[in-house]
């Protein structure tokens, strides 16, 4: 009978690969999304988008009459605006 065991450095690496994997399936494969791609992503108005596009708090690019938004922007004004939790003590 054959007997695997398991290190912690066999678990560390399975957690850095299954991270990584997460994160990709996670992450949209373009680099701007579109009006609606990022309302769905933010979870807010159109009018709530409009505002922080006008205040330029988010990166945005005019396509035509359109408007494309770079997602590592909407991934940094998410962090800007967290709030951090208090840790029990």
């Amino acid at each position: 009978m054959v007997t695997n065991i398991l290190t912690v450095e066999d678990l560390k690496k399975f957690e850095a690969k299954l991270f990584n994997y997460i994160k990709q399936s996670i992450e949209p494969k373009k680099e701007y999304l579109s009006k609606e791609e990022t309302l769905v992503f933010l979870d807010c108005s159109s009018r709530t988008l409009d505002e922080l596009r006008a205040n330029r708090k988010i990166t945005y690019t005019k396509v035509g009459k359109s408007f494309k938004y770079k997602y590592s922007s909407l991934l940094k004004y998410l962090e800007d605006n967290s709030i951090e939790a208090i840790p029990n003590l």
